[in-house]
């Protein structure tokens, strides 16, 4: 398992609780970070495919909140930076 991080559009609907009357509007963006099994990573059109069938705009008109994906890209663990005696250490442990 290979770690992600996916970016999103956030959608959010303003309308009836029927989904006939209203409207989706832009509401920024999200990141999540996802673990893909090492068969699926290298095909990020099928990952995209399967993230907006779940939870993007295929789901308009049946969700609250949709996620429609953007972009994919490798995780990397943040490095951690402190700040002492006004200055700026880097911890690379």
């Amino acid at each position: 398992m290979t770690k992600y991080i996916i970016s999103t559009q956030v959608w959010e609907w303003y309308g009836n609780e029927e989904f006939t009357e209203g409207r989706y509007k832009p509401k920024g963006s999200e990141d999540f970070i996802v673990e893909l099994p090492d068969t699926l990573a290298y095909s990020f059109d099928q990952v995209a495919q399967l993230w907006n069938d779940q939870l993007g705009r295929n789901q308009m008109g049946k969700a609250w909140v949709c996620y429609e994906f953007n972009s994919i890209e490798y995780y990397y663990p943040p490095l951690k930076a402190t700040f002492e005696n006004d200055r700026f250490v880097l911890d690379f442990d």
